[in-house]
C-alpha cells in the first residue's frame, strides 16, 4: 500500500443524521433480543435456528432419496455386485423411460419363443360340402367364399411387427341322403375328433384326428392398404405376416343353394350350455367344425416347419374301399405300394371330401397316380379334402392278396 495515499473519507456524515442511522440501529437490536411471542414464538418455540441447525434439518428432509442401498451388513463381506459393471439393455431402457424391446429369438433363453400376448376365439361352423342337393353336384363345385371374422391384433405403436397366425380345427362329415341334418353338439364333434382306418385288415382305433376342410383368410394392414391371404386349413394351419395389424376369418361355403339365396354355411350358437340351437338344416354332405383362430406377435419369422408322418395300411383282397383319414397340417403325401408295381396299379387312389362313401354326388377330390412301372406316387400337394380312398379296380376275382401300402405326409409342425 502507498504511504503517500489519502485513507481519510472524502466526505464526512452529519452529526444529525449518524444519530439517526444510530437509533435505527439501536432500535433493531432490541427487536432481536426482545422476548418472541405470537405466532413466531410458536414456530421456533426455542428460538430462530442458526444456518448451521437450518443445513441439517435440510439434509435429513432428503436423506431417504440418497440412499443408495448398496450399504453391506457384514463389512467383510463382498459385494453381490461390481458397480463398475455396465448395465444391461433392457435396465438402460427402463432407467431412460424407454420402452423394451423384444430380444432376437437368438439372444432369448432355450424354449422361450419371445412372443407376445395371444388373442384368441372359438367357434363351431356348420357347413354343406356338395354345391347343391342334386345327385350328381360336386363338391369341387362348391365355392368357399363366406368370410366369418374371428380375431383382429394390432401394433400398439406404429411400427409393423411378425404376426404368426394359427387355425386349430376339428371337422366331422356326415352324409343325409335325402333327410336334412342339424348341426352336431360340441361333446358330439368332440367324441368324434379321432378316426379309424376304414377296412383295414390289422383293425385299428380311432388314431388320427379328424380335420375340417373349411379355409382361413387374412386380411393384412401395412403400407399396401389392405391385402388378403387365403389357405386351406386342414387341421391345423400357421402362417406369418408382417403388418402393423392382421385379420383372421375363417372360409366357409356361402353359395346360393338351388338358386334361393340361403346360407349354405353358418356359425352356431352355441351360448346355452354348449348345445347348439335349432338352425337351419343341410342336406348332402354336411360339415362340423370347431376352429380356434390364435394370432401372436412374434420376434422373428422362424416358427414353422415340416416334418414326415407315415401311416401304413393293408388292403384286403377283395373290391372293398379302404378308407385312410388324412392327417392334419398335411402339405404333400406320397402313396408307396409294398408289393411293387404290377399290384399297385390295379388300385384307383383319390383324395374324397365324404364321410362313409354313400354320399350320392361327387365328393372325390383329386387322383393320386402311381407311376408307370414303379410302385410309388410322386410327393402330390394335398387339396383340402378329408380322406384318401383305395379302390381296387384289377380283375375281377381280385388278383392280389393283401397289399400292404405306406403312405407318407408331408405335414406343418410349430
Amino acid at each position: 500500500m502507498s504511504k503517500k495515499r489519502n485513507l481519510q473519507r472524502a466526505s464526512q456524515m452529519a452529526a444529525a443524521v449518524q444519530q439517526q442511522h444510530m437509533d435505527q440501529m439501536g432500535n433493531l437490536a432490541m427487536q432481536i433480543n426482545a422476548e418472541q411471542t405470537g405466532n413466531f414464538g410458536v414456530m421456533y418455540p426455542n428460538g430462530r435456528p442458526n444456518i448451521s441447525q437450518v443445513r441439517n434439518m435440510e439434509r435429513e428432509a432428503v436423506r431417504h432419496l440418497n440412499n443408495p442401498n448398496v450399504m453391506l451388513p457384514n463389512p467383510t463381506a463382498e459385494a453381490p455386485f461390481d458397480r463398475m459393471e455396465s448395465q444391461g439393455r433392457d435396465a438402460k431402457n427402463e432407467a431412460f423411460g424407454f420402452q423394451t424391446q423384444p430380444d432376437r429369438l437368438i439372444d432369448l433363453p432355450p424354449g422361450d419363443a419371445g412372443a407376445g400376448m395371444s388373442v384368441y376365439r372359438r367357434t363351431h361352423i356348420f357347413s354343406r360340402l356338395n354345391a347343391s342337393t342334386g345327385v350328381a353336384a360336386p363338391v369341387a363345385g362348391n365355392p368357399f367364399d363366406k368370410a366369418i371374422g374371428m380375431a383382429t391384433y394390432v401394433s400398439s405403436d406404429c411400427r409393423p411387427r411378425f404376426w404368426h397366425i394359427s387355425w386349430l380345427g376339428i371337422g366331422v362329415q356326415r352324409v343325409a341322403n335325402g333327410n336334412a341334418l342339424e348341426p352336431l353338439t360340441n361333446n358330439q364333434i368332440l367324441g368324434e375328433q379321432l378316426q379309424p382306418v376304414t377296412n383295414n385288415l390289422l383293425p385299428t382305433g380311432r388314431f388320427i384326428p379328424a380335420i375340417t376342410q373349411l379355409k382361413g383368410r387374412v386380411m393384412v394392414f401395412d403400407e399396401s392398404g389392405q391385402r388378403f391371404y387365403d389357405v386351406d386349413i386342414m387341421g391345423n394351419r400357421s402362417i406369418d405376416v408382417y403388418a402393423w395389424g392382421v385379420t383372421a376369418f375363417i372360409l366357409a361355403p356361402g353359395n346360393f343353394y338351388e338358386g334361393i339365396p340361403q346360407q349354405a354355411a353358418y356359425e352356431v350358437n352355441t351360448q346355452n350350455g354348449g348345445l347348439a340351437t335349432p338352425e337351419t338344416a343341410f342336406e348332402g354332405l354336411v360339415d362340423d367344425s370347431i376352429i380356434g383362430v390364435r394370432i401372436v406377435p412374434i420376434v422373428i419369422n422362424s416358427t414353422q416347419n415340416t416334418e414326415n408322418r407315415t401311416i401304413a395300411i393293408s388292403t384286403p383282397n377283395q373290391i372293398i374301399q379302404t378308407r385312410v383319414p388324412i392327417p392334419p397340417g398335411t402339405l404333400k403325401v406320397q402313396v408307396i405300394c409294398q408289393e411293387g408295381a404290377t399290384t399297385a396299379a390295379d388300385y384307383l387312389i383319390r383324395f374324397d371330401a365324404g364321410d362313409d362313401g354313400t354320399f350320392v354326388g361327387r365328393s372325390d377330390l383329386g387322383i393320386i397316380d402311381i407311376n408307370v412301372g414303379q410302385s410309388r406316387s410322386d410327393v402330390v400337394l394335398v387339396p383340402s379334402s378329408s380322406q384318401i380312398l383305395f379302390d381296387y379296380v384289377g380283375a375281377d376275382p381280385p388278383g392280389p392278396g393283401v397289399v400292404g401300402w405306406s403312405i407318407i405326409f408331408v405335414v406343418e409342425a410349430q
